[in-house]
């Protein structure tokens, strides 16, 4: 019989770390590149006082096109740059204590491991490559022989429904795994965790604490280590003890 491990989902923007994936990335752009910048906002600028005035539902394919095309203005090698530094960046200085805890915990006990994020899958890729692999849900795009940049066919933003959508689809011909916990944090996110056996909401905003509990959501703050993990200031995932070790002397 073949053996179905337990499946764990980390919800990467204020979740696993603190702030949004992509405006980390996004802020990195316009200090480096700020000639990108002003084209790419008066886009978002324009497109939030359409939807404003049309009374429309925010349009989130439109932002996540704008924010593709301003990508696609940086050489594929700057952009990899720009994306390994916030990168690294962030394991050092915005990993939330509580999550790398919990990562490490659940990677010992043999879980599969899921990052999700509304972030484009080219950024997500290199975190979850740098905190030692994970299987990943974003929105997904395709780069053209050129270096530019656009949203896969038919793709659209991955955000709540659609983020469970997609992680189903990993389980198709499959049976359900025999545990799934994960781990969000706004009321975007709630949609998923209530799907799973076990559903976190991790340091949410004070008026989504009630709207958590009354779903049955545990309520817990990462800011801190966690009390049972292995160490309260742990190695972070996909670095060397002996690396971290050289840093310190």
């Amino acid at each position: 019989m073949a053996h179905y491990p337990a499946v764990s989902v980390f919800e990467i923007d204020d979740t696993l770390i603190e702030g949004s994936l992509w405006r980390h990335v996004l802020r990195q752009v316009f200090l480096e590149v700020p000639t990108r910048a002003p084209r790419y906002m008066m886009e978002r600028a324009f497109a939030g006082a359409a939807d404003y005035l049309l009374r429309r539902p925010t349009d989130d394919l439109a932002y996540a096109q704008s924010a593709l095309r301003l990508m696609s203005r940086i050489s594929p090698d700057v952009r990899s740059h720009i994306i390994d530094y916030v990168v690294d960046g962030l394991v050092r200085e915005n990993l939330r204590p509580g999550a790398i805890d919990t990562l490490i915990q659940r990677r010992k006990a043999g879980d599969r491991i899921f990052f999700v994020s509304d972030c484009f899958d080219f950024i997500l890729a290199k975190l979850a490559s740098r905190l030692g692999g994970a299987d990943i849900i974003a929105t997904r795009t395709f780069e053209n022989t050129d270096g530019t940049l656009i949203l896969s066919a038919g793709e659209i933003r991955c955000r709540g429904q659609q983020k469970l959508a997609r992680l189903r689809e990993h389980f198709d011909g499959e049976r359900r795994p025999p545990f799934v916990r994960a781990y969000g944090h706004s009321s975007d996110d709630f949609i998923l965790l209530s799907w799973a056996d076990a559903g976190v909401a991790v340091n949410p905003e004070a008026k989504a604490v009630s709207e958590a509990q009354a779903m049955g959501l545990s309520v817990v703050d990462w800011s801190v280590g966690i009390k049972d993990a292995p160490l309260h200031r742990p190695v972070v995932p996909g670095t060397s003890q002996r690396s971290e070790r050289q840093k310190s002397n």
